[in-house]
């Protein structure tokens, strides 16, 4: 079951330098003081649907492009980049989404190992009880040197 989303881009490619150090639209003093918070914690993101969880992703993916670009342009001009543990901390939120998307995939196929074993349990179970099995087993063993035919039979009736 493969699910769709539909995004719409709103602004296109102006969208991968809003609100940074390259729009001009934005005041640098804003920017400068501008405080961000921590990453987003697992607990959290555990209680997020898929598609919470993918959009999310994607907001992080366009902010993490957006700070490896303001990274490479201080690189370049040797200037101190403002508030640098943005980078760190866009990341550790990325890293805990796949965390959280594989652990419920995970517990997804548990429990459809679960069910389809329950399943062939429950098969086996009418299949032995709801019929007249015979079972002939025809067996060779070695008993102090000696070859000893067994011959098993095994009467199962319907109860």
């Amino acid at each position: 079951m493969k699910r769709r989303l539909n995004f719409v881009v709103k602004r296109g490619i102006e969208e991968l330098w809003e609100n940074s150090f390259l729009d001009n639209n934005v005041d640098m003093k804003k920017i400068e003081y501008s405080k961000t918070g921590d990453a987003w914690p697992c607990v959290l993101l555990r209680k997020k649907s898929f598609e919470d969880l993918h959009k999310l992703y994607y907001i992080c993916l366009k902010e993490k492009n957006k700070l490896l670009g303001e990274q490479y342009f201080h690189l370049q001009n040797s200037t101190k980049m403002l508030q640098h543990g943005r980078l760190k901390k866009v990341k550790l939120t990325m890293k805990r989404i796949l965390t959280v998307l594989s652990r419920r995939a995970i517990h997804d196929q548990c429990l459809r190992a679960k069910d389809m074993f329950i399943y062939y349990i429950y098969i086996i179970f009418i299949y032995l009880f709801t019929y007249h099995i015979i079972y002939h087993l025809k067996l060779w063993k070695k008993v102090n040197g000696l070859y000893i035919y067994i011959y098993i039979y095994i009467n199962i009736i319907h109860s």
